[in-house]
């Protein structure tokens, strides 16, 4: 299987997705080796000391630790190389810029949190909810077990994001809200210019 695998795309550029990987967890490896660099590029809450704009941007390549960086990059290995096949690598980047940068806009907006945060997940569920609309009917194996159409698979994971943005838990500190705006940012910008691809 491995020697059917290929890192480069038609045009001998290596695939955006296998650098966005690479970059992320570059990033994680300095953010443990220096903690004052997660501290100023880390999403800081509204009027604080500490929030600056660009965090916006650099806080969709910080992750909180290894389990998260896993999480988020493997969403992103197995459904962005797909993605960027079918679109390229400059509106394959874009996606995820803009539904992580306007992920984080809103969800500051909407919520005032009064936390920091970090990490690619809204850019992620932007992909993932892209990918989603322009092949809803493609088998997939949710938890690498159970085959079922992409669109439902989705469809129940943004049903229990939506639960749990409603009704927080204690114990959960995910941002919630960022993957629901991530989702619904990848969607639009799906609808608005990439739909005439199909």
């Amino acid at each position: 299987m491995l020697k059917n695998f290929k890192y480069r795309d038609r045009n001998g550029l290596i695939y955006m997705t296998y650098l966005l990987i690479a970059i992320n967890t570059s990033i994680l490896l300095i953010q443990s080796l220096f903690p004052s660099f997660q501290d100023l590029f880390m999403l800081h809450p509204l009027g604080s000391d500490s929030h600056w704009i660009f965090q916006y941007f650099t806080a969709c390549f910080l992750h909180a630790n290894f389990m998260h960086l896993l999480m988020n990059m493997v969403a992103l290995y197995f459904f962005g190389v797909f993605l960027e096949k079918k679109f390229g690598r400059i509106k394959f980047l874009s996606l995820y810029l803009v539904s992580g940068v306007l992920a984080n806009i809103l969800w500051h907006v909407i919520s005032s949190p009064d936390l920091p945060a970090l990490g690619a997940s809204g850019a992620v569920f932007g992909i993932v909810a892209a990918l989603t609309m322009f092949i809803p009917n493609q088998k997939v194996l949710a938890f690498f077990i159970i085959p079922a159409k992409l669109w439902v698979v989705v469809s129940i994971i943004l049903l229990v994001e939506l639960v749990l943005a409603i009704f927080p838990m204690e114990w959960d500190n995910m941002g919630h809200l960022v993957h629901l705006m991530g989702a619904l940012i990848g969607s639009l910008y799906y609808i608005f210019f990439l739909r005439k691809h199909r």
